[in-house]
């Protein structure tokens, strides 16, 4: 009875031994990360959302599947190789297995920035991959439109989609512009505000506390802005005059204070050297020029009317304006331009109902409003005007896309106004933005010169 208890106790002895030593020589621990992915890419890049692809990595190296994706994006190159601080994508897709073609689309970016997107894979042992190739590109070509509109800041691409409100004060928020790198600067009372065209990172530039600032508008390298304040005096007179600033807010500086108590309508040239605007230093308005500090001011035109919006022509050798009068209640408006040194002055509308233009990004088109309420284009030298629109409202505020394929402008009709598209020969209008909003004042690129009619 002994020997077969003692023969029992043994028995469990080697077997708990046994046990015990699979346990412990089990399987070994998972110590192989996924393989880094080297083929990460831009499948559609010419409008929002961006659509990224690759080939799946495996569980181990090249092996199985993953368990799960890290996608980050930057505009800035070596945020994103640093990959700490790049931005997360939320809803990432489960990895497929090792080999497949891998798709995943990222929305909500910004109109024609550069981006930089990166990915990293993790496995179920939390084993986590080396970098991916970076792969670069922008989201829309041609597309983004900022408008504002109920007091913020709004941009929306080309098609209607994607609406997105940028500023994120409460606020009387006017008068957005694109930066040469896409950011957008806009104006809130007394403040001159920057943010990104996601909405990111909003900033206050300057602050002139019990003044109305207006229009800010950025030189074509990016380094300075310049902007209107304005100060009014009961009941209906005001003074006005164009401030300079470096685009981070320093080197705040009158341009204006000696030329007259009004000026308006400030135009980068396309070398940033110059800057032309209207002044009023008696009863008409007249186009000048000044060096971009403010020196040097040139008187360009004389008398005959009033002469304002000022605009640039894409090679820096012309300027194109509006000249106007009155006869009693009624105003008559023509298209003009001027050599950039004051010679060759001449009309290239006739008949008292043009105004507005702008230039198409090329130079050899120019868009303009008619005072009946409809969008004209011709040819630079006045030649081949066509009518593009002839709706019921009133249709202003136009804007070319940057590859001057198409226009955008505010049309106001059934008594709402709302942005249209349209192909630059006029086909293919189609609305923007909903009637819910008051738009105005699109801008579809950094070298759109924002027409503003108040105060004549």
């Amino acid at each position: 009875m002994k020997s077969t208890f003692r023969i029992l106790i043994f028995s469990f002895l080697i077997l708990t031994f046994i046990c015990g030593c699979e346990k412990s020589t089990g399987p070994k621990k998972d110590t192989t990360p996924p393989a880094a992915i080297t083929d990460l890419r831009i499948v559609t890049d010419t409008e929002t959302p961006v659509t990224l692809a690759w080939t799946a990595p495996g569980d181990d190296g090249n092996k199985g599947a993953a368990v799960w994706y890290f996608i980050r994006y930057s505009t800035d190159l070596s945020v994103i190789a640093e990959w700490d601080f790049a931005r997360c994508v939320l809803d990432k897709p489960r990895p497929k297995q090792a080999g497949a073609l891998e798709e995943f689309v990222v929305g909500d970016l910004s109109p024609d920035s550069n981006y930089y997107f990166a990915i990293r894979t993790q496995d179920d042992a939390g084993n986590v991959s080396g970098l991916s190739n970076i792969a670069s590109g922008s989201p829309i070509a041609g597309a983004g439109i900022v408008f504002e509109s109920g007091g913020h800041i709004y941009v929306v691409n080309s098609d209607g989609s994607h609406l997105k409100r940028v500023s994120r004060n409460e606020g009387d928020n006017r008068d957005p512009a694109w930066s040469p790198d896409r950011k957008i600067v806009f104006t809130s009372v007394s403040d001159v505000c920057l943010v990104e065209s996601d909405g990111w990172h909003q900033e206050k530039l300057t602050t002139v506390s019990g003044w109305r600032c207006y229009r800010p508008l950025f030189s074509a390298d990016g380094s300075k802005t310049v902007f209107l304040i304005m100060d009014y005096w009961p009941p209906r007179e005001y003074y006005c005059d164009i401030y300079l600033m470096y685009s981070d807010g320093s080197y705040l500086k009158n341009l204006t204070e000696k030329s007259g108590p009004r000026d308006f309508d400030p135009a980068w040239s396309p070398d940033g050297r110059k800057i032309a605007f209207a002044s009023r230093p008696d009863y008409y308005w007249e186009i000048y020029v000044m060096n971009w500090d403010g020196t040097s001011p040139r008187r360009l035109t004389y008398g005959g009317g009033h002469n304002r919006f000022p605009m640039w022509s894409p090679d820096g050798t012309k300027i194109l304006y509006t000249s106007c009068y009155w006869e009693g209640w009624d105003q008559f408006c023509d298209v003009w331009v001027i050599n950039s040194d004051g010679t060759d002055q001449r009309a290239l509308t006739s008949g008292g109902r043009s105004a507005y233009a702008v230039w198409s990004p090329d130079g050899t088109r120019i868009a303009y409003e008619s005072l009946d309420g409809d969008i004209y284009v011709m040819n630079s030298d006045g030649s081949n005007q066509m009518q593009l629109t002839a709706r019921w409202g009133y249709e202003t505020r136009l804007t070319w896309s940057p590859d001057g394929s198409k226009i955008a402008f505010v049309s106001g009709q059934d008594g709402w106004q709302t942005i249209y598209v349209m192909n630059s020969d006029g086909t293919d209008q189609h609305e923007v933005t909903e009637q819910w909003l008051w738009e105005s004042y699109p801008v579809w690129s950094a070298t759109s010169v924002p027409h503003h009619r108040e105060h004549w």
